[in-house]
């Protein structure tokens, strides 16, 4: 079985059954978070996601939410996103649209895989001006999945900084990088 699905089946068994091997903040085994760098476009984003070697199992992403979703992942008191990194795929994300479709039309990828030590690219068109972030989790493994998260925050365009209706245009993401 390789990295893919290895990954893909650990992220059906979550959702399906709503627990997860929670990741524990020091230990010895404690998996690295991956290496995330974004090139922003007119409405287009491309990220380069490099697993660490600690990686046992490889990594995925992007998973993209607006800056208030992620605002309200961070914040949530149910939600807890530093010890459980897996938490960061909730709710309607940006992208991916469909988590199972992981080609563009042109057939580049908008969500990756990178095993230990490498590195791949993924392409998110069609984003609408505004403030995102991106989370992309590597996998490591010591009798039990351990999770680390890197958060790459970015901004497509030229957002409206007026809040919309029932909204505040301030907020803080505090840390972006958690590891675990």
């Amino acid at each position: 079985m390789n990295t893919r699905t290895t990954i893909r089946r650990g992220l059906s068994t979550v959702a399906l059954a709503s627990t997860a091997a929670l990741a524990i903040p020091g230990t010895a085994f404690a998996v690295e978070a991956p290496n995330v760098t974004v090139a922003t476009g007119i409405n287009t984003a491309t990220f380069t996601i490099t697993a660490p070697e600690s990686a046992l199992a490889g990594c995925l992403g992007p998973w993209i939410h607006t800056e208030a979703d992620a605002i309200a992942i961070l914040n949530s008191p149910t939600l807890d996103v530093a010890n459980n990194p897996l938490n960061w795929l909730v709710g309607n994300p940006v992208s991916p649209i469909t988590p199972n479709g992981d080609r563009n039309s042109d057939g580049s990828l908008n969500y990756v895989y990178p095993e230990p030590g490498q590195t791949e690219v993924a392409k998110i068109p069609y984003i609408a001006d505004g403030e995102y972030v991106a989370g992309s989790l590597c996998m490591g493994w010591d009798g039990a999945a351990t999770w680390a998260l890197t958060q790459t925050p970015f901004t497509i365009g030229s957002p409206d900084s007026s809040p919309g209706p029932g909204g505040s245009a301030t907020g803080s993401l505090g840390s972006l990088s958690f590891g675990s």
